[in-house]
Parts: C-alpha cells; sequence; structure tokens
C-alpha cells in the first residue's frame, strides 16, 4: 500500500476512535480564538495550496505531489467541517456536534485513501 494512502486511512481510524470515545464518554471539545484562526487560515489557504499541487503534479507527471495534493485538500475539507461545527455548536448548543462532525469526515478519507492507493488526483 502506497505511503499517502495508508497516512489518509489512518488518519480515517484515528478520528474513527476520539470520535466514537467522545460520544460514548460525553467529551466536550474546548474552544479557543487561536485555533479558531487556524482552522480559518487552514479552509482560506489550503485548497489553493492543493489547486497549486495539482497543477504541478500534473505538468511534471510526480506522483507523490499529486498524494501531497490530495492531503492538502482532505485538510481543508476538515477545516470546514471543524467550523461548521462550531458555528453550529455555538448557535444551537449541540454539544455532540464536533464528534458526528468528525465521524463526517471518515468517509471522505477512505474514498481518497482509494483513490490515492490507485493513483487517481483528488475529486475536491
Amino acid at each position: 500500500m502506497p505511503p499517502d494512502s495508508a497516512l489518509l486511512y489512518g488518519l480515517a481510524g484515528v478520528i474513527s476512535v476520539i470520535a466514537l470515545a467522545g460520544l460514548l464518554r460525553r467529551v466536550e471539545a474546548d474552544t479557543s480564538k487561536l485555533g479558531i484562526a487556524i482552522t480559518g487560515g487552514a479552509l482560506l489557504l489550503m485548497p489553493l495550496l492543493a489547486r497549486k499541487k495539482r497543477a504541478v503534479a500534473e505538468q511534471t507527471g510526480n506522483k507523490a505531489l499529486r498524494a501531497d495534493a490530495v492531503q492538502s485538500a482532505t485538510c481543508a475539507y476538515l477545516a470546514a467541517l471543524t467550523l461548521a461545527g462550531l458555528l453550529l455548536r455555538s448557535t444551537f448548543g449541540l454539544r455532540w456536534l464536533d464528534q458526528v462532525a468528525a465521524l463526517l469526515a471518515v468517509p471522505i478519507l477512505i474514498v481518497e485513501g482509494r483513490r490515492a492507493r490507485k493513483g487517481q488526483t483528488c475529486s475536491c
């Protein structure tokens, strides 16, 4: 298994375990302004970085850079889920939403892991 797909599968597993443990133990995530700022920055910059990496990978035929572009796009997706979860949680007081948002990220990680294993680019 290529390392890029292994990383995506590993991330999906870690997220699943932490989210399920948080749901079962009723753990609430803490928020900080710095964390929100970093997440917002990732949401703005990672899609641009992924697009540029993908373009260079296509020009050069570099499969490693193509896989790295997938990981950058995945980071943007995770940042969007995180910010949406923070907004909904603060607006409606849904304390379990962080874990559910994390679990929503797992299917896309698995799909992108499969694509990376086959050498395909991200569909994001």
